[in-house]
């Protein structure tokens, strides 16, 4: 389970993420028109894994946040103010 907080954001996010086992995962966030604007590696533990991602450098608009591993793929859409 993947929840993006606060959404909408102005300049950090908050995302937690219920990782079924450890394992290292990749987030993306990207624009509308899918080009990759961060992407971080990450290692998650098994259970509740909380990252903080700065905002503040990107325009007004609506963002999509995509995480990936071997055990886990999940996708939440963020609103930028």
């Amino acid at each position: 389970m993947l929840a993006v907080h606060p959404n909408p954001a102005v300049n950090t996010v908050t995302v937690d993420i219920n990782a079924t086992v450890a394992e290292q995962a990749t987030w993306k966030l990207t624009d509308m028109a899918g080009k990759t604007l961060m992407q971080r590696t990450v290692l998650l533990t098994r259970g509740k894994n909380t990252l903080q991602i700065q905002v503040t450098q990107l325009p007004a608009g609506t963002y999509y946040l995509k995480l990936a591993g071997n055990n886990i793929s999940q996708s939440a859409k963020l609103q930028k103010l």
